[in-house]
């Protein structure tokens, strides 16, 4: 599996919300977090309530106390990965019936009783016991491109440590980009069975080297076999679990199993994916 240099992540001071708002809609694709120290509180309240339905989304995490908040800059290969992520999880969840027990939540708006915490993940997953408590998911999914991993870490260390247990498992999908050829996804799931995040499972898909290439300023659609899996030294094998009882809020009764996802799940989640690396 790749080890990338770490790059630092882009960090500014706030603004004036109309600046920030063009900063946030502009801002170059090659940039995947934002950090943003010095935000007022009801800068951020303003921020939501007048883009409730499209730029909130870019909010993962703001804690009032300290006035920092980090923020998704969007790019193609982010989205796809996103979609195609919450798209095969949401088919195993039908295909095991479990959609009575959770729900899907997408990137839903979390926010603490007192609103001084804000989180918004790329997807997420909530138990179906819990959608009147407006809580925070019991998964939360974000990804982001390797350069902003520092951040993506931040992030999932927050989400556990803020959302007063509620979050279960945070996964995290890293995208680095490389050479034609050379693009990678890096998968972690993570828990936090004692106040100390755990990652139980990581992987990384990438092409393999003799899977033909697409001619300049063409894409090819690959075939699955064209891709490979390499399953970290410390991590479980797959099938990636989601385990019942922290995803749906209460212990399995008869006939209710974990949550799997695949290696062939996966490996088409990376055929659609690798369509917009370039």
């Amino acid at each position: 599996m790749a080890s990338p240099t770490e790059q630092a992540d882009d960090t500014i001071n706030w603004p004036g919300l109309d600046e920030f708002v063009d900063i946030v809609v502009n801002r170059s694709a090659a940039t995947s977090t934002l950090t943003v120290h010095n935000i007022p509180h009801d800068e951020i309240q303003r921020f939501i309530d007048l883009y409730e339905e499209t730029l909130h989304r870019n909010i993962m995490f703001y804690d009032a106390q300290t006035k920092v908040g980090i923020f998704r800059i969007p790019s193609n290969d982010q989205v796809a990965a996103k979609s195609e992520f919450s798209t095969h999880l949401g088919m195993v969840i039908h295909n095991m019936r479990r959609d009575r027990l959770v729900c899907p939540s997408g990137s839903v708006l979390c926010q603490s009783a007192d609103r001084t915490i804000i989180a918004t993940p790329d997807t997420s997953l909530i138990p179906t016991n819990r959608l009147d408590e407006h809580p925070f998911p019991s998964v939360m999914v974000q990804v982001g491109r390797m350069q902003s991993r520092r951040s993506l870490m931040q992030i999932m260390r927050k989400w556990f440590r803020c959302s007063g247990g509620q979050v279960k498992i945070v996964v995290i999908i890293n995208i680095i980009r490389g050479p034609p050829g050379r693009d990678e996804m890096v998968f972690q799931k993570w828990r936090c069975p004692e106040d100390e995040p755990v990652c139980d499972t990581a992987f990384s898909i990438k092409l393999r080297d003799d899977a033909p290439q697409p001619a300049p300023g063409t894409r090819r659609r690959f075939e699955e076999s064209e891709f490979e899996v390499e399953v970290a030294p410390h991590s479980r094998p797959l099938p990636m679990v989601l385990e019942y009882e922290l995803v749906c809020n209460e212990a399995p009764g008869p006939e209710q199993g974990d949550i799997l996802m695949t290696e062939a799940m996966f490996r088409d989640m990376a055929v659609s994916t690798w369509l917009w690396f370039r």
